[in-house]
């Protein structure tokens, strides 16, 4: 190819406007003179050849003698062209090259060559087979990459209409329905609640407490509802989950700090400490009097559908309905045929249910706290939402598969028999049974969407834009555990039994979709959260002396502190064991749905106006 613009820089004759232009090449000194002749297009000619004279009268004497220097030395410079016959060769726009002043060019051939030059031509391909891209200059080879001018990477021109930090993976429509900022949230946003759950046809429910007339071993008393005033007292003076972080000091500042806890949990052991002091029910005459009887057993024994407790395996395979229900009052799911689902809900939010909802909002946001206690609300309140998420997941690989639902479990452990007066339990969400048996304890954590709208200093120019006490913030989760929750999950699979191998934790949002992890059992590091247990409860507990800060990572015993340190590095290491499953898509989450548009807003103040009708 010919630098085209180069030679145009010469005072080549230029002929009709509308005619081809001729431009002559003259080969190098001391080789066969040819003259060659190329003709240009139209499109390919210097506009402004016919002004560069009277561009050159009125510039000063300085500016004319260095153009005068310039031609000099562009007239010296010439085309190196091969012995080709004299011929005639017509150039495209695609065939000039950018202008620059030591770039020479190959000639274009013409498309019919002699054998001669197709000889010439293939042995400089194949001289030159590995510097194809380079340009022949007088003295050197270098590269065209550095001879033409350097790309600018951040030339391309920014869309104006997209703002820098927003999120483009959201829809306009997703935007409207839920709206950033609002005074009432809807703790019940699209929940199923746990009283419909009992009627899905694959989750076995507990009876009612009233219907239990005794218990027959200290571990039916699992048989008892999360939500009775029966699983609320046995938890006095036994060490629960909630209270095990806690008594294993991982909630002290340093411990705390090691293992990443959320400075949020940081509130110490002084807790576990006031619940293990109180008194407990330790034998099974104490609770068949307590629990069962509630110190009234008139007519407790003459009930005709009293469902006795049962124990062992048999806790396992029971199949109750809620008292004075049967298969055929089941209105709330329907089992279609190609459905996504184990099976479909059936009951849709309606106006009526949002008035009272609305009712309710006013009332729990007045009270003190509440920008930090909506996420207990939240979690309680969409639990079943979370276990029905379990549930559908493990349903497509083994439509066989059921959720059981249990009480506190753990009471008949022989660990509860110790000289050192501990005690412990624990009650798992539900238990997923598979076909072959194999137990699993599902544990489900609701991430609240609602977040505290903290107002902007006075000063602030967007200070007006903050409206409401909440807004909604979406959670991008990490694949794992928290470091608070691994005491709870292992003290789970220790009180439902030797069978139990592996625990299932669901973390579930409402924007982001669901999380579903297993952890396994790990025994030795039960056997040493059982030992840090005890100790806390010799000390601190029987002794009534509160524990004091950091009790046990900075303990006067050098031995106890080193094995403590030890204990934390090893929870930290199950931290990485923690084997994700699935991410469930947020649209694969089955939630309840609304009878018309806005019915499933996440802040109840912004509703349309016929539910006020």
């Amino acid at each position: 190819m010919v630098d085209i613009a180069a030679l145009l820089s010469l005072d080549n004759p230029q002929h009709d406007r509308h005619s081809l232009s001729t431009i002559n090449i003259r080969t190098a000194a001391g080789r066969s003179q040819h003259d060659t002749s190329l003709f240009l297009m139209p499109s390919q000619v210097h506009r402004k050849l016919n002004t560069k004279r009277s561009q050159r009268q009125r510039q000063s004497p300085r500016k004319q003698q260095q153009q005068q220097q310039q031609q000099q030395q562009q007239q010296q410079q010439c085309v190196s062209l091969q012995t080709f016959p004299s011929t005639t060769s017509f150039l495209i726009p695609s065939q000039v090259l950018a202008a620059h002043p030591t770039i020479i060019g190959t000639p274009a051939l013409p498309n019919e060559r002699s054998s001669s030059s197709s000889s010439i031509i293939n042995n400089e391909k194949t001289s030159n087979k590995n510097n194809h891209r380079t340009s022949c200059l007088a003295n050197d080879n270098i590269p065209l990459e550095e001879l033409l001018p350097p790309r600018n990477k951040r030339s391309r021109r920014r869309n104006r209409t997209t703002k820098r930090g927003t999120n483009t993976n959201t829809t306009f429509a997703e935007r409207k329905r839920f709206p950033p900022t609002g005074d009432l949230p809807d703790i019940h946003w699209r929940s199923i609640p746990m009283e419909h759950l009992r009627y899905h046809p694959n989750f076995v429910p507990l009876p009612p407490p009233e219907s239990i007339s005794r218990l027959q071993s200290l571990e039916d008393v699992r048989q008892f509802r999360q939500e009775s005033w029966q699983w609320d007292a046995l938890h006095a003076g036994r060490c629960t989950t909630s209270q095990a972080v806690a008594a294993l000091g991982f909630l002290e500042p340093l411990a705390a700090e090691f293992l990443g806890v959320p400075r949020g949990w940081r509130h110490g052991g002084q807790g576990a400490y006031h619940r293990l002091i109180k008194p407990a029910l330790r034998t099974l005459e104490e609770m068949n009097t307590v629990l069962v009887c509630g110190n009234d057993k008139s007519g407790l024994d003459e009930k005709k559908d009293d469902v006795p407790c049962l124990a062992g395996e048999d806790a396992f395979t029971a199949t109750t309905l809620p008292r004075n229900a049967s298969v055929s009052d089941n209105t709330y799911w329907i089992t279609p045929q190609k459905f996504p689902f184990a099976a479909k809900y059936t009951v849709a939010v309606t106006e009526e249910v949002l008035q009272q909802r609305q009712h309710q909002a006013k009332v729990y946001t007045q009270s003190p706290g509440i920008q930090w206690s909506i996420r207990m609300l939240w979690g309680n309140v969409q639990e079943a939402t979370a276990l029905l998420t379990a549930l559908n997941y493990f349903w497509k690989q083994d439509r066989r598969i059921v959720l059981k639902e249990v009480g506190m479990c753990g009471a008949g452990l022989a660990l509860n028999n110790d000289s050192t007066g501990l005690l412990v339990g624990a009650t798992p969400d539900a238990l997923l049974v598979y076909p072959d048996g194999t137990v699993e304890a599902v544990e489900v954590k609701n991430h609240c969407p609602f977040l505290p709208n903290t107002p902007r200093p006075s000063g602030d120019k967007r200070s007006n834009r903050v409206k409401g006490k909440f807004r909604v913030g979406r959670l991008e989760f990490s694949h794992g555990v928290m470091p608070q929750y691994v005491p709870q999950v292992m003290m789970e699979m220790l009180c439902v039994g030797k069978e139990c191998k592996s625990a299932i934790v669901v973390r579930q949002s409402a924007l982001n979709g669901a999380l579903i992890l297993r952890i396994h059992r790990d025994d030795e590091w039960i056997n040493e959260m059982v030992y840090w247990l005890q100790r806390f409860h010799e000390e601190y507990v029987q002794l009534n002396d509160p524990p004091p800060p950091n009790f046990f990572y900075e303990s006067d015993n050098d031995v106890d502190r080193s094995r403590y340190h030890a204990f934390l590095e090893f929870t930290k290491r199950l931290e990485s064991k923690v084997e994700t499953l699935a991410h469930v898509p947020n649209d694969e989450v089955q939630r309840a749905v609304g009878t018309f548009p806005g019915a499933t807003n996440l802040f109840l103040d912004s509703l349309p106006r016929r539910v006020f009708r």
